[in-house]
């Protein structure tokens, strides 16, 4: 088996999910010369976008593992953001100057996730302490004195496989079944909205662009415009009531909500799809020995960009304190 040709299976850290989140963590912890095993279900990374912004504070993260420079080559800077009403005028501007802020980059970055997880994953091969496995899924943590016990599945086989962890880091997403051995309750803040997320690839590469975006508060259809630099496009539409997710993805719709402003000579169609947008947090982010981070420990709009900055930032405070714990400081 993968883990056990690794000499052992026995882990200062498991960290379960290898998303953005918990591949800034094995990352940091790797610096830390921490052994860490990352299990993934999946057998590589997603390869259509998901999150698409990140700020100057999660930028100086990249910078703090030694991958800001390889990132910066993939980002777009982003600009001002403008809420209009109905008849296109602007009700709020908010100004984000392209300048260098105090923590020595730009405030608003935008990026392509796949271009990122392929930088964070291949960070890790600097690390000889970092076992990476893909198609494994975790089944059972179990709690006992000195640690955690790890069940997992090889997905691949199908065969079952135990390991030990002093700790656990739950980056595992919105669905998390770390959070769900740590068994927290959720406080909903009330806002669950389907919303049509639409990506389109451009035909041309836009010749320069200004960068701003633009929320329509438009009481027929909120909609948002989504500055992705100058190859992509991201359109967001709330669903109204009696539609349908079935029939709001249909290329024909798609196209309909978009033709105020692009169509198909323009731009190809690269993903529609309906989410759930939801605002709550986890209670409990800890008990004993497992712990949440990300999505699994909050989930946020994707209006403001923050909802994958605010996962960095969760490993990035984790990060140093499990150093510190493990060293015996």
């Amino acid at each position: 088996m993968m883990i056990l040709a690794n000499d052992t299976s026995s882990f200062d850290v498991v960290i379960v999910g290898l998303g953005p989140v918990g591949a800034t963590l094995a990352n940091i912890l790797g610096q830390y010369a921490i052994n860490t095993l990352v299990l993934e279900k999946e057998a590589g990374a997603y390869h259509l976008p998901r999150a698409v912004a990140f700020d100057d504070e999660v930028m100086r993260i990249f910078q703090s593992i030694g991958l800001s420079k390889e990132i910066n080559k993939i980002v777009s800077t982003g600009a001002d953001l403008h809420f209009l009403d109905g008849d296109g005028n602007i009700l709020v501007d908010w100004v984000r100057p392209k300048k260098i802020s105090s923590n020595g980059w730009f405030v608003n970055n935008r990026f392509h996730q796949p271009e990122l997880e392929k930088i964070l994953r291949k960070g890790l091969k600097r690390f000889g302490c970092v076992h990476v496995e893909l198609q494994y899924e975790v089944v059972g943590l179990f709690e006992v004195e000195d640690g955690v016990t790890i069940n997992i599945c090889d997905l691949r086989t199908g065969n079952s496989e135990t390991v030990k962890a002093a700790y656990v880091i739950g980056c595992d997403g919105a669905r998390s079944f770390t959070r769900t051995n740590i068994k927290s309750e959720i406080d909903d803040l009330g806002f669950h909205e389907p919303w049509l997320v639409v990506d389109l690839l451009l035909r041309e590469p836009e010749q320069n662009s200004i960068g701003n975006s633009y929320h329509y508060c438009d009481p027929e259809r909120s909609a948002t415009h989504v500055f992705l630099g100058a190859k992509r496009k991201r359109w967001e539409f709330r669903l109204n009531p009696g539609e349908t997710p079935e029939e709001i993805i249909r290329p024909e719709n798609v196209w309909r909500l978009l033709s105020k402003w692009i169509g198909p000579d323009k731009a190809k169609l690269e993903r529609a799809v309906v989410y759930t947008f939801h605002a709550s947090i986890a209670k409990l982010w800890r008990r004993g020995r497992l712990m949440i981070a990300g999505d699994a420990a909050h989930q946020t709009p994707p209006f403001m960009g923050q909802g994958m900055c605010s996962g960095i930032r969760d490993v990035a405070n984790i990060g140093w304190k499990l150093n510190s714990v493990i060293r015996g400081g």
